[in-house]
């Protein structure tokens, strides 16, 4: 209790100035140049360094992004020896390396993701030579981080300046957006519509999360992604490479996107060379085919493919205004054949059962092997 109370004024002092770990005054590296900074302090407490105090009349220390040894420095727990940090001789590869490698303390250290993708996205952007000058034009100085917030469309109004190398950039994604143009107007539109969703309950996935203490996926960003994309490539080929359960693809597409809960999920285009009927591709029903394929296939479609609607999301138009309608048209009405509603505007899929009404259309064999909530369209 009186140490407690020892520390107390001492901390009191640098509460609301302090952004950052807090590191004893004498391993810092004192800066360099007069760059961006990282003020170290007691805003976030880390269990390695706890009983660090900084003394009663001293200011947080400041490391600068051109220390030498800067991760070292901000990361001690990380970088025990301190040395190792990135420098600009390590590009490339280097924080992938240090995320997938075996020691694991890099990949499920939080702020360290954060630090590693700031340092890439700002050595990305200020690679490209035009920047100076273009992230300058029509303005007297520099923008400033106070400018930025008290702007609404900051977005629109700055990142117009970044070039299409910078993932999320207006460039980026007009870039995107043309090729996808330009694909549309050589082949036509597209035959299919894919979209592949992640499952956290995945086996393998769960193996790999096991030899933590909290195998949540959300706290492991870094496994479950790179899961992710493994298990999407594998199963590319049935998609739309030589081995595709659609028939011979002319060519495709795909977009990989994060949900609110940052959750990844695919959504691909394919073209085909050769037109085949729906019902061959997709299906919108329980299986009832007493099969061990067809059960283990029910089972599947039961657990990932029944659309529950959710007032919050299905009964909102586009403009936000309440509707009693699911805007994903659920529950969908039984029918015999595949084809257009009533009204010629949605394409319905043969449901025979009042059990179908519900299921969101799939294809049989990619469900099967992607094991997770997917949707097939025509």
């Amino acid at each position: 209790m009186e140490k407690a109370l020892a520390k107390k004024p001492a901390e009191s002092q640098y509460k609301n100035k302090s952004k950052g770990l807090i590191i004893p005054a004498d391993n810092i590296i004192k800066p360099s140049k007069q760059s961006d900074h990282y003020v170290l302090g007691n805003s976030i407490r880390r269990e390695v360094h706890s009983t660090t105090v900084l003394p009663a009349n001293t200011q947080p220390d400041r490391l600068y992004s051109s220390d030498n040894n800067l991760e070292a420095n901000i990361f001690p727990h990380l970088f025990p020896d301190g040395s190792g940090s990135w420098s600009r001789q390590k590009n490339g590869q280097y924080h992938k390396h240090r995320l997938l490698h075996l020691d694991r303390r890099w990949a499920n250290d939080k702020l360290y993701l954060f630090f590693a993708f700031d340092r890439n996205m700002k050595e990305r952007i200020l690679k490209y030579p035009n920047i100076p000058t273009m992230s300058n034009a029509n303005r007297p100085a520099n923008v400033t981080a106070k400018e930025v917030s008290n702007t609404k469309n900051s977005y629109d109004k700055y990142s117009k300046v970044l070039p299409a190398t910078v993932t999320g950039s207006k460039a980026f994604w007009r870039k995107k957006w043309l090729d996808l143009v330009a694909m549309v107007r050589q082949l036509g539109p597209a035959d299919l519509f894919v979209t592949l969703t992640a499952n956290d309950s995945w086996k393998e996935l769960k193996t790999i999360l096991s030899q933590y203490d909290n195998p949540q996926s959300i706290l492991h960003p870094v496994d479950t992604t790179e899961y992710f994309f493994k298990r999407f490539n594998s199963i590319k080929p049935l998609l739309f490479g030589s081995s595709s359960v659609f028939g011979k693809v002319k060519d495709h597409w795909y977009r990989i996107e994060a949900q609110n809960r940052g959750a990844l999920h695919v959504h691909c285009l394919i073209w085909l060379e050769s037109k085949i009927e729906s019902e061959q591709l997709i299906s919108a029903q329980i299986p009832t085919q007493t099969d061990i394929f067809s059960k283990q296939l029910a089972t599947m479609v039961r657990d990932f493919q029944i659309h529950n609607c959710r007032p919050n999301r299905c009964f909102r138009s586009a403009k936000g205004l309440a509707t009693t309608q699911c805007k994903y048209g659920f529950p969908y009405k039984q029918r015999e054949t595949d084809g257009y509603d009533e009204e010629g505007m949605r394409y319905e899929y043969k449901r025979t059962s009042i059990n179908d009404t519900r299921v969101v259309p799939y294809n049989p064999y990619i469900l099967y092997a992607w094991n997770a909530h997917i949707m097939s369209n025509k």
